[in-house]
């Protein structure tokens, strides 16, 4: 193979890995980057654009491209206010900044502080405990700076039924599994002791019978 076929051969060859790679970026991307919506629906905002960044990763400075990978992202009102502002950023972190202005903005984050510190009610049922106190950690995760877990517990246990307030302020917990765990032990001895209240309960079949044949 003379030196001009031997040079077209191995520029052929990197194309095609090129073009695989690409595709894989591709495809990988559609994985690991949810669909966003708006800051109600889908992936907490914060959680979204560290996926975008760690998919775009040392490819930041082509800003065309970059824009192209992330509006196939935005769906619906997403969609609708990056193509609104798309012509306004030059650069990924002018994108970066105008996104966490618009979707987690400092009153977003202020909003989210006072639903954790402020005592209120928690009114779901008792299966729902462990669901609402990991959804509201995460999220208090996302605060600038995240919110540690001794304030946390301190804050949401106002919220919650007074057995299981108790619970977890006696025991101090340092992690979220922790915190999970003894939510998950109150749930079921809660359900023990509703189980065995109802079978105490006296049968009204039962007093009607006695009822007829006394």
């Amino acid at each position: 193979m003379d030196l001009k076929k031997e040079i077209s051969v191995i520029k052929d060859e990197a194309s095609q890995a090129d073009r695989s790679l690409s595709i894989c970026g591709d495809f990988l991307g559609e994985i690991e980057v949810p669909n966003f919506l708006n800051e109600k629906i889908g992936p907490h905002p914060k959680a979204f654009l560290e996926a975008l960044e760690m998919n775009i990763g040392n490819n930041r400075g082509n800003w065309k491209y970059n824009a192209l990978y992330i509006r196939k992202y935005f769906k619906e009102d997403a969609g609708v206010w990056f193509e609104a502002h798309r012509s306004n950023w030059e650069s990924f972190s002018e994108f970066k900044k105008n996104f966490l202005e618009r979707f987690w903005s400092q009153q977003k984050q202020e909003d989210l502080r006072e639903r954790i510190l402020t005592r209120r009610p928690f009114r779901g049922n008792t299966n729902d405990c462990n669901n609402y106190v990991v959804r509201m950690y995460q999220q208090a995760q996302y605060l600038d700076p995240p919110m540690k877990i001794e304030v946390f517990v301190r804050s949401i246990v106002k919220q919650l039924p007074e057995s299981i307030a108790l619970i977890l302020l006696g025991s101090e917990p340092k992690t979220l599994g922790e915190v999970e765990n003894k939510i998950m032990e109150w749930q079921e001895r809660q359900k023990y002791c509703e189980r065995v209240n109802n079978e105490n309960k006296p049968q009204n079949s039962t007093y009607e019978k006695r009822w007829v044949h006394g």
